[in-house]
């Protein structure tokens, strides 16, 4: 046993009135008899002024212990120790700090020279939070693997749109519009519009324009398709392959390198453009095998149908509404903090803290539109070069003599207009397909549409190689066909139904009969004269509950390719669902007849194959005017 005794230090510090600071007083020194006796040490007399000890707190409450006046005289000396905790992980990181530092370069532009690895797809996105390991590390994502597509899931004011626009500003500092080129799909809370200048983003449509939406789809639909075959031309084996050898120089001639459709709100997406769903699972199933990727932000896991989450292999969490829905690990889920939008969780069941869009070292979310303004600014300022190829749409005017004369291509039939998917003309060819039906409410262009063909239908079939027997009761096409093309002009129901009876007959006269050869059936050789163009405008009024005078017509209808009759019909989309049901209308559709969708009312449904009306401008269509593009 030994006996001790403890210091107290939580008392309160006294320095007493006697006590004074031994070592600044002067120390009186004289020689002495060298003894191994002690050698008393004599001081000169004292200041009085220093024997006046400080001023005590008369609450002894509030007077410092002696612990705190040990602890004030240890701060600041030596090494520090080691720090267990790490700050919390609630501010997020500028660009700048997660990447080396940047310069402008003729060649890339505003990048990192230490970072840029070309034909890599390597993006820096925010921190990791690794609290075993005691540090943080930057999140990298490859996009360059398996795991090409992304997934990120987050609840309401989560950070899911400020991540899609870190995701473009990374690839924006490490990579050259040349390499990366960006579609954006915003139907989040349109965050997306703040890089729509950036030169490596193509373009960015939101849900207020529906034509924009389908282009862009189509666009990214077009380019995977056209590498394609681009890659079984040149016998490209792998999209590896193809970064190589354009990182090398060669393929000048094509126009994009990675591409990536970005759509912010999957959710809100599907429910407006439920037929678009389709393509894009398409584009996620063979789009990594081409270069052409796909990023996804999502409200919850179960928005995403399982045959499209299972190509999103590369996913975030983001705070989730309900902790229940996550994938990764609901404790961890449950941890993450409410109110710090950016921070989620990895697979990893690791925390993570996403980046802001900025390169200005700052931390103040309500700064950040600003800075991401600043950073698209500097990186289009740096770049000398092309941008990434712009969105094209349909042209709000397209002149009717800008298309294909119909006597042009014979083995395509008359053309129509262009379609949305390759900016293409769109031809309808009556030899193969009798029958066209055209859907559209009231203005939406119809009767402009009708016009057209007429005009197309003059072009390509001489006097004696066509008739045009006409329908009109609003007389809405009258002197538009020309004496030497039309045949009959009904503006009534008793002259329709004349016309029909005799049409009827004159398709019984021209049925195959039964002496007739193989030879005589492939060529359509066995009967003689011009064929008969059947143009029927405002359908419903012809078709009404008194009687249809084309009813006649309904048994003939299977043999109109093989006797030269064709028909034209247009209907007004209101009712549209209920009149397919008519005898004379169901059995065109049965037949597979052709048709166009114009503008009409969503809540009528799918009118015509599996088309459902929605706003587009109207197809204001003539010969010398322009014309306007609907679907």
């Amino acid at each position: 046993m030994t006996r001790f005794k403890a210091a107290y230090v939580s008392g309160t510090y006294r320095t007493g009135p006697a006590q004074f600071d031994s070592a600044s007083l002067p120390v009186e020194r004289r020689p002495v008899l060298f003894t191994a006796a002690p050698v008393p040490v004599t001081y000169a007399a004292p200041d009085p002024e220093r024997l006046t000890a400080p001023a005590q707190p008369e609450d002894d409450a509030l007077a410092e212990t002696v612990l705190d006046v040990i602890v004030s005289r240890l701060e600041g000396q030596g090494q520090p120790a080691h720090q267990v905790w790490l700050p919390p992980l609630d501010e997020a990181p500028s660009m700048d700090e997660l990447l080396p530092p940047l310069a402008p370069t003729r060649e890339r532009g505003l990048q990192s020279a230490d970072y840029a690895r070309p034909g890599g797809l390597v993006v820096p996105l925010g921190l990791i939070d690794k609290p075993f390991e005691q540090r943080r590390d930057i999140l990298y994502r490859d996009f360059s693997g398996a795991a090409g597509h992304m997934l990120v899931v987050g609840g309401p004011q989560s950070g899911k749109s400020t991540l899609m626009r870190t995701l473009v500003t990374g690839f924006a500092l490490t990579h050259t519009p040349a390499e990366v080129q960006f579609y954006g799909l915003d139907f989040g809370g349109g965050g997306m519009s703040a890089i729509a200048d950036l030169p490596h983003v193509g373009g960015v449509a939101s849900r207020l324009d529906p034509e924009k939406v389908r282009r862009t789809i189509a666009e990214v639909s077009g380019v995977l398709a056209r590498r394609e075959e681009y890659f079984r031309a040149k016998n490209i084996d792998s999209i590896g392959t193809y970064r190589r050898q354009r990182a090398a120089g060669q393929h000048a001639d094509q126009g994009w390198g990675d591409v990536f459709l970005i759509i912010d709100g999957w959710g809100n997406f599907k429910a407006e453009y439920d037929m678009l769903e389709g393509v894009v699972t398409d584009i996620a199933g063979r789009g990594l095998g081409y270069g052409v990727h796909v990023v996804i932000t999502a409200s919850r896991n179960m928005e995403v149908r399982a045959s499209l989450k299972d190509q999103l292999l590369n996913r975030l969490e983001l705070r989730l509404g309900d902790t229940m829905d996550s994938e990764f690990d609901r404790k961890v889920a449950a941890n993450v903090p409410v109110g710090v939008p950016g921070r989620g969780q990895l697979p990893e069941k690791l925390h993570f803290m996403g980046a802001q869009p900025r390169i200005d070292k700052g931390h103040d979310p309500d700064t950040m539109t600003d800075a991401t303004t600043e950073l698209v600014r500097a990186v289009s300022a740096a770049w000398s070069g092309p941008p990434a190829p712009r969105v094209r749409l349909l042209p709000r005017k397209l002149r009717a003599d800008e298309l294909p004369k119909g006597f042009e291509y014979p083995q395509h039939g008359i053309a129509i207009g262009i379609d949305e998917t390759n900016l293409e003309p769109v031809f309808v060819d009556f030899e193969t397909d009798p029958f066209f039906v055209i859907f559209g409410e009231s203005e939406s262009g119809k009767t402009s549409l009708i016009r057209l063909i007429v005009k197309q239908i003059i072009e390509r079939y001489g006097p004696d190689e066509a008739k045009i027997v006409v329908g009109d009761y609003r007389r809405s096409l009258l002197g538009v066909i020309p004496d030497s093309h039309l045949l009959e002009y009904a503006p009534i129901a008793s002259a329709l139904e004349l016309h029909a009876n005799a049409l009827n007959g004159l398709m019984e006269r021209r049925a195959p009969k039964p002496d007739i050869t193989p030879q005589q059936l492939r060529d359509r050789s066995w009967w003689t004269g011009p064929q008969f163009f059947v143009i029927i405008d405002d359908y419903e009024l012809v078709s009404t509950s008194s009687g249809n005078p084309l009813a006649v017509l309904t048994e003939n209808l299977p043999f109109a390719r093989d006797v030269g009759m064709r028909f034209i019909i247009a209907r007004n989309s209101a009712g549209a669902s209920r009149s397919m049901f008519e005898t004379f209308m169901q059995r065109v559709k049965e037949l597979g007849a052709q048709g166009m969708v114009l503008s009409g009312d969503p809540g009528e449904g799918d009118v015509f194959g599996g088309v459902r009306p929605g706003p587009c401008r109207p197809a204001a269509v003539s010969s010398s005017p322009a014309s306007a593009a609907c679907r």
